[in-house]
């Protein structure tokens, strides 16, 4: 029996096989490097409810199990610095309140950390392990209350005060009136301390590396529901106290990190503010004041993600990750419809870019160990929704033959293959057909604008972009549209 007779035995996709995925994400690779915690989502049919567990491989791909169990939402694993303990957020207790949890790597109970009311974004282990800290928000007051009170909690909220445009989000549905605020938590107790407060969200934290102080970035403008780009970077004692800002440029900045040193800090963001369509580009900032650089300079390159898809684009937040020696910066790119792995030049005076992942794809949430010798990722493509992926850095020489598949003509290369310890959301895939399809991409032009890349797959008709790089016009309405198809490959 041939394949296609084979193929026309099980039903093409349907909606009921989305029942059939098992999706990964925020993949985690441990301080030395063999290990890769990450999660992976379900969807239970007779409930639809969402349930998320962790899982860990050996980052040679050799091992891979099922590390929390049960029908609850386990997210956000790190590793402490030492690799021994896993923390992560869990409503395991409570579903309409998550906790942050401590999970000893080489067997035992989770353990639930902290005992607070209200919502966890990021956190971070101190270089220590001795604490960790955190943005988090509180509940607000009268919820609290009415929480004591049946009848005023099945009576729920009777009114809402509208003062400020960013009322409500997707997803979150109305936002509480309290901000997002740093604080620490003792690791051995629980203890919860908050270092910031007021009418202004302050969030990112990350540890200097001495543990001594706490980077974050926050709007303290009077309206910064309306200014958006007025988000400066703060530092503040990790025992609280006077928070000082760094001296940076103007503009939105974001996903700010520490270097090896600590004399420097690299940070997202954009050459004009009000600029919101504008390439995200790399900025380093030393501490002493003397202000921000343009690391990626003339680089037509967008340095966070911007690739829309079903796996990716839920990914981790893409921070940039200095290199061990505090030499060079590993960030996104995305550029022509894909997503790479770069490396900038921090303090060298001349622009050098080096590609490490690259090729037609989407990377993203990716984490290097504490060498940057390795690291893990998800690399998606159109015909592989989204496996962890893995690669060592050092076993592998430069490959010049995909120097040719940079898309800027700065001198790069490809570093090794990605190896996947397993399709975790592929496992049960053949169990249906998927339909032949090859995809092209697509260019489009206007007059205020070079390029704007996508792609699609050519058994449609429709433009349905499946992944995306966009670079924004004011005129996309007479935008022309010009067709590269690959040519197919013979078998």
């Amino acid at each position: 029996m041939t394949d296609n007779q084979a193929g026309a035995t099980r039903p093409l996709v349907t909606a009921d096989d989305l029942y059939l995925f098992h999706t990964p994400s925020d993949p985690q690779i441990s301080p030395d490097g063999t290990q890769v915690v990450f999660c992976v989502q379900r969807v239970e049919r007779p409930t639809e409810k969402k349930v998320t567990n962790l899982w860990l491989a050996d980052s040679d791909g050799r091992r891979l199990r099922q590390f929390t169990h049960g029908k609850w939402a386990d997210t956000q694993p790190r590793w402490s610095p030492d690799g021994r303990t896993l923390a992560f957020v869990s409503n395991r207790g409570s579903e309409e309140q998550a906790q942050l949890h401590l999970l000893p790597v080489d067997g035992g109970e989770a353990r639930p950390l902290t005992d607070l009311k209200g919502s966890f974004a990021g956190f971070e282990w101190s270089p220590d392990g001795t604490k960790l800290v955190c943005q988090f928000r509180l509940k607000d007051a009268d919820e609290l209350e009415g929480e004591k009170d049946e009848a005023k909690k099945k009576l729920g909220v009777s009114y809402r005060h509208i003062t400020r445009a960013d009322y409500k989000f997707d997803g979150a549905g109305y936002l509480p009136r309290e901000r997002w605020h740093v604080w620490v938590i003792d690791a051995a107790t629980g203890e919860a301390t908050q270092l910031t407060e007021g009418d202004h969200d302050e969030t990112e934290p990350r540890w200097s590396p001495d543990g001594q102080s706490i980077l974050f970035s926050s709007n303290r403008s009077e309206r910064p529901d309306m200014e958006l780009d007025e988000t400066e970077l703060y530092l503040i004692p990790a025992g609280g106290g006077e928070m000082r800002q760094l001296v940076t440029r103007p503009g939105r900045k974001f996903g700010a990190t520490f270097s090896p040193d600590g004399q420097h800090v690299a940070y997202f963001g954009r050459r004009q503010p009000g600029r919101w369509y504008q390439n995200a580009t790399l900025y380093v900032a030393p501490l002493d004041g003397s202000g921000a650089r343009d690391v990626s300079g003339p680089l037509d390159l967008h340095l966070v993600p911007a690739t829309t898809g079903d796996v990716v684009g839920d990914a981790a937040p893409a921070l940039p990750v200095w290199s061990a020696d505090g030499r060079r910066v590993f960030c996104l790119a995305t550029v022509r419809g894909n997503q790479s792995i770069v490396a900038l030049d921090a303090l060298a005076p001349e622009l050098a870019v080096e590609w490490i992942v690259a090729g037609r794809g989407v990377a993203g949430g990716y984490t290097f160990d504490r060498a940057r010798a390795r690291l893990a990722l998800l690399w998606s493509h159109p015909h592989h929704p989204a496996p962890v992926c893995g690669r060592d850095l050092r076993s592998h020489a430069p490959d010049p033959t995909r120097a040719t598949d940079a898309p800027n003509p700065t001198p790069a290369r490809n570093v090794g293959p990605l190896r996947c310890p397993r399709r975790i959301m592929e496992a049960r895939l053949n169990e249906i057909t998927l339909p032949p399809c090859r995809m092209r991409p697509v260019t489009m032009t206007g007059s205020d604008v070079a390029r704007m890349h996508t792609i699609v797959p050519r058994t449609v008709t429709a433009m349905m972009p499946i992944s995306t790089g966009l670079r924004p016009t004011k005129s996309l309405q007479r935008a022309k549209m010009t067709e590269t198809i690959a040519p197919a490959r013979k078998k």
